[in-house]
């Protein structure tokens, strides 16, 4: 409930989620990612996630300072004093308040951990496909790749944001280079 101070390496893993996720929105205009200090009310609790991300359409609960209410994807990044709390009372308040989504990122041990909410309203644990990637339900598109978070340094935004959006986000890198650069000036930079 109260800011608690972070490590570098959980500053470094909260930036580089919401630098991501906000690339992905960024052009579709499908929600808003919100850092700390922020607040997320719910009816048991306040609460101060490390990330929220909420879609377009329920963006008149977000005021001034925080959240009426709960985000469709929560993200926290666990720490020795926050362990506890974060798989405890923090779980059952997202469970209960309907949080969609709660990502519980551990960097002393490396380990992710993904929940979704079922229909019957309860947290179950989501699986990574075969190749080790999460892919979000709430955020349709995207996924992550959990070892990405351990890197050091970290990867590159434009070259996650590539590999998460594909050949249509590739386009659209490709179409603003054009733009600033000149086709010609596009083709003598990719001879180079």
């Amino acid at each position: 409930m109260i800011s608690r101070p972070t490590s570098y390496q959980h500053q470094e893993i909260s930036g580089f989620l919401y630098k991501i996720i906000s690339s992905y929105i960024e052009n579709q205009n499908i929600g808003i990612v919100v850092p700390p200090p922020f607040q997320m009310r719910l009816s048991q609790g306040t609460w101060e996630p490390d990330l929220i991300f909420l879609r377009a359409e329920q963006q008149s609960r977000l005021k001034e300072t925080y959240l009426d209410g709960p985000a469709n994807i929560v993200v926290e990044i666990t720490s020795p004093e926050s362990f506890a709390q974060d798989r405890g009372e923090r779980f059952c308040a997202y469970e209960e308040a309907g949080v969609q989504e709660y990502w519980l990122i551990d960097p002393l041990r490396q380990q992710t951990e993904w929940y979704r909410l079922s229909d019957q309203h309860r947290y179950l644990p989501a699986k990574l496909d075969a190749s080790g990637v999460y892919h979000s339900q709430v955020l349709a598109g995207f996924w992550l790749n959990p070892h990405w978070l351990w890197r050091s340094p970290m990867p590159a935004t434009e070259w996650v944001t590539l590999q998460i959006g594909g050949s249509a986000r590739a386009r659209e890198m490709l179409e603003a280079l054009r733009d600033i650069v000149g086709r010609d000036g596009l083709w003598q930079l990719m001879q180079e």
